[in-house]
């Protein structure tokens, strides 16, 4: 199957170019107006975004961040829909959803903590002392710490509600 392929080799005047670039320029106009908006209509009347969408943006963005970077906190993520899940079904009291979801944060917080302290180290550590690595050793044992205090926590608040299912 041949298909016929345009003549490359054919010359044309320079009028005849001028014209073709100004009826090309005048499509491409012509289109910019027709399906795009003005300017003027898409940009925000200040200039600029609201300091609280800002700081919103940034914390989606973050966190956006710490889950691409770091497993440990797709993992805690996973296990809060767990815990919550759970919590619904055992149908606990205002007061302990209240612990339940600060010790989830709490554990959300500390990781996150601890994953700036390690990319601060990754990127900033050569210029200190090898003594500051205990930095890390101590963000990691603060994350312990508070895992285990939400693990007693929704430990205790879900064993109250099995013991008095199956009592």
């Amino acid at each position: 199957m041949n298909i016929p392929l345009p003549n490359h080799k054919e010359k044309f005047s320079s009028e005849e170019i001028s014209e073709l670039a100004k009826e090309s320029q005048q499509r491409k106009t012509s289109l910019k107006i027709a399906e795009f908006p003005s300017l003027e209509s898409v940009k925000p009347t200040e200039g600029k975004r609201s300091a609280w969408r800002t700081r919103l943006i940034d914390a989606e963005r973050g966190f956006t961040i710490g889950l691409r970077a770091d497993s440990t906190l797709i993992i805690h993520l996973f296990s809060g829909v767990i815990i919550v899940t759970t919590a619904v079904v055992l149908g606990i009291s205002l007061i302990e959803w209240t612990i339940l979801i600060l010790s989830l944060t709490a554990v959300l917080a500390a990781e996150i903590s601890q994953h700036i302290l390690k990319t601060i180290w990754d990127q900033l550590g050569h210029h200190f002392e090898k003594s500051l690595e205990k930095t890390l050793r101590l963000s990691t044992a603060a994350v312990f710490v508070v895992i285990t205090g939400a693990t007693l926590n929704i430990g205790l608040l879900f064993g109250r509600h099995l013991w008095q299912m199956f009592r």
